[in-house]
């Protein structure tokens, strides 16, 4: 038995000695306030945490949104014309050459808008993939809320597209049949913040899951070709398909409702239907709580070495 041991009064422990250099930081130690790198914390801890950061993550967004085309003579202006040219693309094939219209009001804004929005959702899907691969030195390197980096990556995808709305807006306008502002109009901005919350929640889930399988990355780029031409975005699917099941399924899809409810509001001048705003509702509320608590839940996994 330790003769130091022996000699101590029962309920008393000896007390462990610091390194010189580090008394003056006992209190900070002793405090609880530090914690191990790495490991998860509680919801609510890492939650202030990333609220903590939000200077960080809105500075990083707005960095990289110029950033992203300075190599480029024509630089942001390329956020506008990609954009531009591929709803040009796609119009003169399906409607002048395919004349896929089958009777559609308006079919040239039907497709503007649905290849634009559709392009909000399928970046998400397949730069989502990537983005905590890349991010794995500076997760390395320190120590912060991991679900910033896919904040950040939604918070500059959102502010990527603000000039993507405003060409939609105005190419809607200028084409024939030269669509007018209507009252239903400021409802896009409601569907847009629901869009940014699906968004969001999918990239929580495949960031998560694509960090640990990188090949989702590639199987993203498969799954964004079967629903562009599966969630009504360049043809109405109700026009070609007659099988109720598969139309069912096709017309469940929320990207389909999110494209649908953007046509009411814009093209149409209707609201939006109770199922329209109640569904999609449902799917980004949903989805953002499910992907958030599967990232966390795997907080420790990130910045490991898998390959």
């Amino acid at each position: 038995m330790n003769k130091h041991a022996a000699n101590t009064p029962r309920g008393l422990q000896p007390r462990s000695s610091l390194n010189p250099q580090l008394e003056a930081y006992r209190h900070h130690i002793e405090s609880g306030r530090l914690y191990p790198v790495g490991v998860r914390r509680s919801v609510r801890s890492y939650l202030r945490e990333t609220w903590g950061r939000r200077a960080f993550i809105w500075r990083d967004s707005q960095a990289k949104v110029r950033a992203q085309n300075n190599q480029h003579r024509l630089g942001s202006w390329w956020l506008v014309l990609k954009p531009l040219t591929d709803a040009l693309f796609y119009w003169i094939l399906f409607s002048l050459i395919l004349k896929a219209d089958r009777g559609v009001e308006n079919y040239t804004g039907y497709i503007i808008v649905g290849i634009l929005m559709f392009q909000f959702v399928s970046r998400a899907l397949t730069q989502s993939a990537s983005v905590m691969l890349q991010g794995k030195s500076m997760m390395r390197a320190f120590s912060f809320p991991r679900i910033t980096v896919p904040l950040s990556l939604a918070v500059r995808e959102m502010l990527s597209f603000i000039p993507v709305v405003v060409t939609m807006v105005i190419m809607l306008m200028v084409l024939p049949p030269h669509e007018g502002p209507e009252f239903t109009w400021p409802l896009f901005f409601p569907a847009f913040l629901l869009n940014i919350l699906f968004n969001l929640g999918l990239s929580l889930l495949i960031a998560r899951f694509a960090y640990v399988v990188p090949d989702i990355g590639q199987i993203m780029s498969i799954v964004t070709r079967f629903l562009l031409y599966g969630s009504g975005v360049l043809f109405p699917i109700d026009k070609f398909l007659d099988h109720p099941v598969v139309l069912g399924i096709i017309q469940a899809n929320p990207i389909y409702i999110f494209l649908d409810l953007y046509r009411e509001v814009i093209l149409y001048g209707h609201a939006g239907t109770l199922y329209h705003w109640g569904s999609l509702t449902a799917w980004s509320v949903g989805l953002l709580l499910v992907g958030f608590f599967m990232f966390w839940r795997a907080e420790e996994v990130y910045g490991r070495e898998f390959n």
